[in-house]
């Protein structure tokens, strides 16, 4: 989407419309945040390590308890 990317440099010298603005961002989001997803769904070694993670992350339980002690102040 070289629209958006020609909009951002656009942007930096020249003040557009706030939907205009919206709309670049939304764009140079999409473009720029949808390959994580296609990587996730299509690579089968990748999304198998990922979910490993998460479901080692969410079988340890997050209820530690962490012993502070102040410091003494003068």
């Amino acid at each position: 989407m070289f629209f958006a990317a020609g909009l951002c440099i656009v942007m930096q010298h020249v003040r557009l419309p706030v939907i205009v603005t919206t709309l670049t961002h939304y764009g140079w989001i999409m473009v720029s945040g949808d390959n994580p997803i296609f990587y996730f769904i299509l690579n089968a070694s990748l999304r198998k390590e990922v979910l490993d993670r998460v479901r080692k992350t969410m079988g340890k339980s997050s209820n530690k308890v962490i012993k502070v002690t102040p410091v003494p102040t003068k």
